[in-house]
């Protein structure tokens, strides 16, 4: 047992952001299955989604405000769970192709957060769901895995996915399609999911519009996680005795010192320079017109 955790954790030290947003849902469906196992086995008299779920109603959702951000990590049934993570795998990899690692973190957050504050709305608005509101709620991963889906479609339309049965298919065909069953399927049974879809392929459309004209909607996202990990970092340190990183010295063949820290990264710089240059190159030209060299380049960034 122990040494299936350890490998585990390897994989997840060692995988790329996308299999570390996998291996988050993963954690996440087994810790609420477990929960609610649990509670039900115990009669304690709650659910998980009591605390994880986000509210329709605008009333509840404002005293619970962190379930704008768990929902979108929280799934109740498990095949919906295992399509989110196939479909998140398969858009995810797309997605990094044309976008550096860390967007698809923050466009899976950003992209949740639309699909929650469209879903808390359209129960406010809409006469036919308002008296709804008061005992609906929202999981699941859908409307941040739409929202990728819409800003890779959005950046390559043209680009032919290999379909097995049906051959080479436009990205832009197979967006729409999936768009349009997650919004039109089951609207009639859970009309607050669709919505939420929807909310969240506009959000993924809109961000790769504005990408295109150099502006990342995305960014702060991103800017908020790393405060939130200095933070965590800093405190843990300050339990440690104000523990401090330790800087490692090297000598050149004068006998000159360089640090390994300025040298790791003037070499980060230098690749992230050069796959900015790749990124710039697709969206002027389009994935087509790169090389069989920059594409390796680009594949190698991603992991």
């Amino acid at each position: 047992m122990s040494d299936s955790l350890t490998e585990l954790k390897s994989m997840f030290k060692q995988g790329d952001l996308l299999t570390k947003l996998i291996f988050i849902n993963c954690a996440a469906y087994l810790a609420v299955a477990m929960l609610g196992l649990i509670a039900y086995l115990c009669k304690l008299g709650f659910s998980p989604n009591d605390f994880l779920a986000l509210p329709a109603a605008f009333s509840n959702a404002i005293g619970k405000p962190w379930t704008l951000l768990t929902y979108m990590f929280t799934h109740n049934h498990f095949f919906h769970f295992i399509f989110n993570m196939l479909m998140l795998y398969w858009m995810g990899k797309i997605f990094l192709y044309f976008n550096q690692a860390r967007d698809i973190v923050n466009l899976y957050i950003l992209g949740g957060f639309a699909g929650g504050l469209t879903f808390i709305a359209a129960y406010s608005l809409f006469p036919a769901l308002n008296y709804q509101a008061g005992y609906t709620v929202l999981v699941g991963a859908s409307a941040s895995i739409l929202a990728i889906l819409a800003a890779a479609a959005t950046q390559q339309p043209e680009m032919p996915i290999k379909l097995t049965l049906l051959g080479e298919i436009k990205m832009k065909w197979i967006a729409i399609a999936v768009i349009a069953m997650g919004v039109l399927s089951d609207y009639a049974t859970n009309p607050g999911g669709c919505i939420s879809h929807l909310g969240g392929a506009v959000c993924g459309f809109f961000y790769a519009k504005e990408l295109r004209k150099g502006k990342n909607i995305a960014a702060w996202v991103g800017r908020c996680i790393d405060s939130v990990v200095n933070l965590v970092a800093r405190t843990r340190g300050n339990a440690k005795g104000n523990a401090k990183f330790k800087v490692v010295y090297d000598r050149d063949k004068d006998g000159k010192q360089n640090t390994v820290d300025e040298d790791y990264n003037m070499r980060k710089k230098n690749a992230n320079d050069e796959i900015d240059a790749i990124l710039d190159k697709i969206k002027i030209s389009g994935y087509g017109s790169l090389t069989k060299e920059e594409k390796e380049k680009l594949f190698n960034a991603g992991k």
